[in-house]
């Protein structure tokens, strides 16, 4: 299980540092690695507040994304501290540059195993998943939600 648990902990990792390397090469020094992931959940939906905060996203890091104009905030008008996040125009270009990364990404893996290996390899990963969130009582991420 340690060498299981060590090479998740370094897929991880290594799926960050992957992150902060193609903002650093895009210039984009005003978000980071977690940033662009509330962006890749939220995408063209308006998503609530509480959502997002629910799945483990930090209010900071939110707000920092409507401050420099990756996001914008529509306030509840009964409740103030409630309301919508919506991606805007600067913020969809984050989402598809990080979405064609990934697609090359998920075309260059498919390249040395087969497709069988690669849905066996989701599938099982889907299962660990599963039972992580069934020991922990943690919701998935917004992505799997769709």
């Amino acid at each position: 299980m340690i060498d299981f648990t060590h090479l998740i902990g370094n897929l991880h990792f290594r799926f960050i540092t992957l992150i902060r390397l193609t903002l650093e090469e895009n210039k984009l020094d005003e978000i980071n690695s977690s940033q662009v992931m509330v962006l890749l959940a939220i995408e063209e939906r308006e998503v609530k507040s509480s959502e997002l905060v629910s799945r483990g996203f930090y209010q900071y890091g939110i707000y920092k994304l409507v401050d420099h104009g990756y996001l914008t905030w529509n306030p509840n008008l009964h409740d103030r501290r409630s309301g919508f996040f919506k991606i805007t125009s600067k913020g969809l270009r984050v989402v598809k540059l990080f979405q064609q990364l990934f697609r090359e990404q998920k075309e260059r893996v498919e390249k040395s195993i087969t497709n069988e290996e690669f849905s066996r390899l989701v599938t099982v990963l889907g299962q660990i998943d599963s039972f992580y969130v069934e020991q922990t009582n943690h919701p998935r991420p917004m992505m799997e939600n769709r």
